[in-house]
């Protein structure tokens, strides 16, 4: 263009040789001075520093609202385009460098909005995400929002985005056909390099199993929901992009940002009733940003252009302007497109379809022909987590480490494999990676707590769940781990203690209250434990491992039918459930004697009674005082017809917990069988002494009267047993003209 510009000027012109060769000169300077200048632009850009931002509230009284009394550092100074961020060493202070987009669609920020931000990313590693899906009962949708933004003014509008969705798409399509939508909002490149981020490009990607409903939605969304959705997917990617700059959190002092920052807590709905043709819809929503790492960055003098122009150092912000060159400005290339729309179809597969082969096929592709980026690798290592193919979720955990080794959710996304495949040491070194790098992730602590359980290290486990409840409180899951790390040690009201908490953060968590149970059995608290299983099995009536429980506990108070149709249930639900139990749950490598009480109990339970006593000889060993290990090695020892060492352990038992009925009557039971029935008696007569409603401990002592030839008393015990419910002796015994029938029982 320069060229075609400067012939027809020359030609223009009859001049002279001389005039000719000024001219040219002139010529000359304009277009190797003037014409670049119109290549580069100033542009203005508003910096915004945390540190003092943190000073100014930091000095505030509780009672007082930062948004009342400094509405324009509530508002970021009127920011509403992330630009980027860059980190002062000298100073320890994080800049976030923005400008002022002053189309009237675009909202500004507010510091409450850059608060969950940072918390989704810094805290609980996911990006903002809800989902809504058709309810099981009629006209409503189930609400699912990610940890991060639950309870938030964040969480709220992703969620009445969500249903404006559901709501648009239906109208759109006057059908009653189920529809899937996944509506993602992503900044496609946010470049890192050392202690300086760039953002660059936002996009939305609306997938639906219609293309009708796409393309209508597309137009309809994009002046009402969109802008919100871009600024959210904004300071989302600037907390990712932080998340993996070169700063020293502690020094920067991330923590008061992360955890002492007050923000508004706002309820909302676990579903919504909506009309019968919005209630097919199921529409999830979510907002992230691909990093990349760069060794070049483009606009790295904006680092200094920012700390030049900063007048004093307790300017909390401040503008000025950087001159950036057209190139700066250019779109993505035409591969970079090609590739985040097939990301984004991935995300679609996974998220939404549930189609995790799909969705793995995609990812490959990307892979294979797409940009240099670990995030394609770190998410098919996911899918193929959940496909339990854990060798190859490793092998691409391994591979996004190589390509981005700053990334801590992929240390801790590997580290949680390795749990699961019991290589806990291995997954201690993933997670001590990620909590160097970003020392406030719950998941770290959380995988890390749960790795040092698995080598029998509770007490570290015990100290890193304890960090997970600093950083989180409300993050109910650390409770409970922290109450099975108590129920391993033996310190079971210890483990109900914590049980409490996650029960009282959680309502609804169906797993705390199952562990509740399991230590209220081990204390003998069998209607406590009872209720807590009544509890889990009513939360998910599909809780197999409840009904495991509670079944075990019918059979500790002798009531088989109840135990046997649990035991039925769970089986009914998981097939697989006692293999899960022994060589799931306690991972095939026990070390406590609680664990090897655990994997006894559940050879018990399928009949393998030899199995059971090698574990609960180990239990024993390992807890010369375990009375439930001497109990149900006494119950394997009986099942054996070894009744001699049955009534040695039901006797040690008796020693340790002389208050439990069960143990006399299992030991009366064994004497019984020895023909020792006078001292079947006594254990009889002190079982129903303890308990005198149990109907079963009567008939044991009507056999015994019976042998003895006290038909009296055994008549006595009969007719008693019948009014309990249980009748079968009774009636025999009338038939056989030893009793009179007293009166008519029903």
């Amino acid at each position: 263009m320069r060229n075609l510009i400067g012939v027809s000027i020359l030609n223009c012109l009859k001049i002279s040789s001389n005039k000719m060769k000024i001219l040219n000169l002139i010529l000359i300077s304009f277009f190797v001075f003037i014409l670049p200048c119109r290549e580069l632009h100033a542009k203005r850009y508003i910096a915004f520093s945390l540190k003092k931002a943190q000073s100014i509230i930091s000095s505030l009284p509780e009672s007082e609202d930062v948004k009342k009394n400094f509405p324009n550092l509530f508002r970021l100074f009127g920011i509403n385009s992330i630009e980027g961020a860059v980190y002062d060493k000298k100073d320890q202070d994080i800049i976030i460098i923005g400008s002022i987009d002053h189309d009237t669609h675009t909202p500004s920020f507010n510091l409450e909005d850059l608060v969950i931000a940072l918390r989704s990313v810094f805290v609980y590693g996911r990006e903002p995400y809800v989902s809504l899906e058709p309810g099981k009962y009629g006209k409503s949708l189930d609400v699912y929002i990610e940890d991060g933004i639950k309870k938030t003014q964040m969480g709220k509008e992703l969620l009445d985005i969500g249903l404006s969705v559901c709501r648009i798409s239906k109208d759109i399509l006057h059908t009653n056909k189920s529809t899937n939508l996944l509506l993602i909002s992503l900044v496609p490149e946010v470049r890192v390099k050392k202690d300086v981020l760039t953002i660059r490009g936002l996009d939305e990607y609306l997938f639906a199993n219609s293309n009708k409903t796409k393309h209508v939605l597309q137009k309809k969304l994009k002046a009402s929901l969109f802008p919100r959705l871009r600024a959210i997917s904004q300071l989302v990617a600037l907390a990712q992009g932080m998340e993996q700059m070169d700063i020293d959190i502690n020094k920067a002092d991330l923590w008061f940002w992360l955890k002492r920052y007050k923000i508004r807590q706002i309820l909302i709905p676990k579903n919504i009733t909506l009309d019968d043709k919005h209630s097919e819809i199921s529409c999830a929503i979510k907002a992230l940003g691909i990093i990349l790492h760069t060794k070049k960055m483009v606009i790295k003098k904006l680092k200094k252009s920012a700390l030049r122009a900063r007048a004093k150092k307790e300017d909390i912000s401040w503008s000025f302007e950087a001159k950036n060159s057209n190139q700066d400005e250019a779109g993505l290339s035409e591969d970079m497109e090609k590739a985040i729309r097939l990301f984004s179809e991935a995300m679609y597969l996974y998220n939404t379809k549930k189609s995790f082969y799909e969705a793995i096929d995609h990812y490959t592709r990307l892979i294979e022909t797409g940009p240099h980026w670990d995030l394609p690798y770190y998410l098919r290592a996911t899918i193929y987590n959940e496909l339990k193919q854990y060798k190859k979720a490793i092998k691409d955990y391994e591979r996004a480490i190589e390509i981005n080794p700053r990334y801590p959710m992929s240390y801790i996304n590997q580290g949680y494999t390795y749990n699961y495949m019991s290589r806990y040491k291995k997954a201690i070194k993933a997670l001590n990676k990620a909590i160097e790098i970003s020392p406030y992730h719950t998941d770290a602590y959380n995988n890390r707590g749960i790795a040092y359980c698995g080598i029998g290290k509770y007490k570290k486990g015990i100290m890193d769940f304890d960090n997970v409840i600093k950083i989180a409180p409300d993050f109910a899951l650390a409770y409970v781990n922290k109450g099975k790390a108590y129920f391993c040690l033996g310190e079971y009201k210890k483990a109900i203690g914590v049980l409490n908490k996650a029960i009282e953060k959680l309502p609804d968590f169906s797993e705390a209250y199952c562990n509740r149970g399991i230590a209220y059995r081990y204390l003998g608290e069998y209607k406590s434990a009872i209720q807590d299983f009544n509890k889990a099995i009513q939360i998910d009536p599909y809780y197999a491992y409840a009904y495991v429980q509670r079944g075990l506990t019918y059979e500790d108070l002798c009531q088989w039918k109840r135990a046997d149709m649990d035991i039925e249930k769970a089986v009914q639900l998981d097939p697989h459930i006692f293999s899960t139990y022994i060589f799931g749950v306690i991972r095939l490598n026990p070390r406590t004697a609680v664990e090897y009480h655990e994997r006894g109990h559940a050879f018990f339970c399928i009949g393998q009674w030899k199995k059971a006593i090698a574990d609960f000889d180990k239990a024993i060993q390992l807890r010369p005082g375990f009375a439930s290990a001497y109990f149900y090695r006494g119950l394997s020892y009986d099942n054996l017809k070894d009744y001699k060492k049955a009534i040695s352990d039901y006797t040690q038992a008796i020693k340790l917990i002389p208050t439990d009925p069960l143990m006399y009557n299992n030991r009366g039971t064994a004497y019984y069988s020895c023909h020792e029935y006078e001292n079947a008696l006594r254990d009889f007569n002190e079982a129903i002494k303890l308990e005198p409603k149990n109907a079963v401990f009567y008939e044991n002592r009507v056999r015994v009267y019976s042998r003895l030839g006290k038909n009296k008393e055994a008549c006595k015990d009969a007719h008693h047993a019948c009014e309990l419910g249980r009748c079968r002796f009774y009636h025999t015994l009338i038939k056989r003209g030893i009793c009179r029938q007293k009166e008519k029982i029903h």
